[in-house]
């Protein structure tokens, strides 16, 4: 996951139409296809947080991996860390290469934020 200080800097004007919540699920199916895969199915992270952002968890697994009880928890989670860094809003190139690849990377994960607008358009 990106480093807090490093995303301070991200810019993000949330439409005021945009669904957080759309954006959750959307962000989940990118990443564990709604807990079904991965994290998502052996540790309820629908989204792959890791122990240390904003929205600490009290469970750790392999890789940093925050545990939770309930894929809602990490629901809970992913839209704390989602409104306060990342603006609320759709995301962009510079804040989908934040959360997928961490911040500073240059690897833009393009197949990511096609599926993310995908599922929230869907």
């Amino acid at each position: 996951m990106p480093k807090l200080d490093v995303m301070q800097e991200l810019e993000s004007a949330p439409d005021a139409k945009t669904d957080l919540d759309k954006i959750a699920y959307s962000v989940a199916m990118a990443e564990t296809h709604n807990c079904k895969l991965g994290y998502g199915a052996e540790y309820n992270n629908c989204f792959g947080i890791k122990q240390g952002n904003t929205a600490p968890c009290q469970k750790v697994g392999r890789n940093s991996m925050c545990v939770y009880s309930t894929p809602e928890e990490s629901y809970v989670a992913f839209k704390t860390i989602w409104q306060k860094w990342y603006g609320g809003g759709l995301p962009n190139q510079k804040q989908a290469t934040c959360w997928v690849n961490g911040c500073g990377s240059n690897k833009i994960p393009y197949k990511w934020i096609e599926n993310v607008h995908y599922y929230y358009y869907a």
